[in-house]
């Protein structure tokens, strides 16, 4: 997003949503204070399907500390669910409830797909120039996906 990365931390030990506390601990002593964009990251095995690592729940849980104090937000929640189900139907109602989660917060979000594959992103950012960061992510992602078929 053309910032420079400050105040990372590089994982948290632990499941989730057991962790939760860690990051809102992170954020109360200072660190992605004074940023201009505030990037989190979430690795689970699957959302809100199953025996889920991640209910809606718990990722808007998530969002709402990761977006606090901060405008410039971007959430990726990594999954790894089967695309199951009639013209994809169980997917299809993971990735609207992902979608729904903290709108009011995140007022937009993408979905990346490859195979059983897929990373959604929040965005908040102020309305003047959300779609913008939208298209940069979609142009990004491409990019990055063109690189990595080449090799």
């Amino acid at each position: 997003m053309g910032s420079q990365a400050v105040g990372s931390t590089l994982d948290v030990v632990g499941l989730f949503p057991f962790t939760i506390p860690c990051l809102a601990d992170w954020l109360a002593n200072g660190a992605g204070r004074g940023t201009t964009v505030r990037v989190g990251f979430l690795d689970p095995d699957n959302y809100a399907e199953g025996k889920t690592q991640v209910s809606p729940a718990d990722h808007q849980h998530w969002l709402r500390i990761l977006a606090s104090g901060a405008t410039n937000v971007l959430s990726a929640t990594f999954s790894g669910c089967q695309n199951r189900g009639t013209r994809n139907d169980a997917r299809n109602l993971r990735l609207a409830s992902f979608h729904n989660d903290e709108v009011a917060l995140y007022p937009q979000s993408i979905v990346f797909e490859y195979g059983k594959f897929q990373t959604g992103v929040k965005v908040r950012w102020p309305a003047n120039a959300i779609h913008e960061v939208i298209a940069d992510l979609h142009r990004m992602v491409e990019s990055a996906w063109r690189r990595w078929s080449q090799r």
